[in-house]
């Protein structure tokens, strides 16, 4: 019923129900047709016994017809009225009793009540829940962890509850609490969180040159990544691990494990926009996701080993893939699509695995 939405603004608003009135339309020029509609008109209508609507009626005389007393005005006289039509009786009862409490725990909400109670009544069963976890997150101290707030309820509410949850800290945190460029939901609101790690390999002896420790593999915070000494050097991101762990020693050289999606992480290290980066992974669709997916972070990064040439030198280890949907990948070069479609349409994949590491040394140096 369109007059419902408008009914739950005006009283969010503490305005007046005055009431609807309208005519009652048309009337069917059938005799039979007309008497059903009558019938139908005063069984719904408001009685003793249910809300509803009144009918103001009136004596006409037609053609084809006769004399007949047909409806001419419906009106809605009370609210009660205007839920039951609406089928709302039971989800008002809970709607206002929900925005009784955002009221009394967030009296700052009151305009974003008057323009989301739809949220109100979707997210009903979950206010409590939803507005504990916002009383803990606006007294929780600057800089917090995200585990340091007690909250009562599991990590997962939150996950789940994110969107609902963003809307109201917008509304309820002060606005320098809240980091509106962030990229992520704990970070918005100036959490701290476990860092991914990078994992790295030194090719070249640089970690053993600089601290006298004889490592060459280790796994750094991604935030501590950019200090790394790798400016001028050859970056190469390997997307598995068994072909990271065979890479031979090579001059001015480190190996970083990409780790399938995970090497979104990596746009993060300003270090490497002084680096020449490769992305090597399988040759099959989600390689070439992967690859796009890194490149539109590091946009200079090139793609190594997964082209046609080297899928037909190595066809005899092609296997099926995993199916994939088709998708717009915009960061890939046109050759680069061209592969991608063929075995995302195909179902085809070749393992990096498969293709010695030998074989991507020469293409590095053919791109010095």
């Amino acid at each position: 019923m369109d007059n419902y939405p408008r009914f739950i603004s005006q009283w969010l608003k503490g305005e007046r129900f005055e009431g609807l009135d309208f005519p009652a339309g048309g009337l069917p020029s059938d005799a039979l047709t007309l008497r059903d509609t009558i019938d139908s008109l005063r069984r719904h209508a408001k009685s003793d016994k249910q809300p509803g609507y009144s009918i103001t009626w009136v004596t006409r005389r037609t053609k084809q017809l006769g004399t007949q007393t047909v409806p001419q005005r419906i009106t809605i006289e009370t609210e009660s009225d205007l839920i039951a039509l609406a089928g709302k009786c039971h989800e008002f009862d809970r709607f206002t009793a929900d925005v009784a409490s955002i009221r009394a725990s967030f009296p700052q909400l009151e305009e974003w009540l008057c323009t989301n109670w739809n949220q109100v009544v979707k997210h009903h069963g979950d206010w409590p829940d939803l507005l504990t976890v916002c009383r803990l997150w606006a007294d929780r101290a600057p800089g917090s962890y995200v585990r340091e707030i007690a909250l009562p309820v599991p990590t997962k509410f939150v996950e789940r509850h994110m969107s609902i949850l963003q809307m109201l800290l917008d509304h309820i945190l002060p606005a320098e609490s809240v980091d509106f460029e962030a990229p992520d939901f704990w970070s918005r609101y100036r959490l701290k969180q476990d860092e991914p790690f990078v994992r790295v390999r030194f090719l070249d002896r640089q970690f053993e040159r600089l601290t006298g420790l004889k490592i060459d593999d280790l796994s750094v915070p991604v935030s501590a990544a950019s200090a790394l000494p790798i400016a001028g050097q050859d970056v190469i991101v390997i997307e598995n691990k068994t072909p990271l762990l065979l890479l031979e020693p090579r001059e001015n050289t480190i190996a970083i494990f990409g780790g399938g999606f995970g090497v979104e992480i990596l746009g993060s290290i300003n270090a490497l926009r002084q680096c020449r980066v490769f992305y090597w992974g399988d040759l099959d669709a989600q390689g070439f996701e992967i690859l796009s997916l890194l490149r539109s972070r590091v946009p200079h990064v090139q793609s190594v080993l997964m082209d046609r040439d080297t899928f037909q030198a190595f066809e005899q280890f092609i296997q099926p893939g995993n199916p994939a949907m088709l998708k717009d990948l915009p960061n890939l070069t046109g050759d680069e699509l061209e592969v991608y479609q063929s075995v995302a349409l195909d179902n085809l994949r070749l393992e990096q695995d498969r293709i010695p590491v030998g074989r991507l040394y020469e293409v590095l140096e053919m791109a010095r």
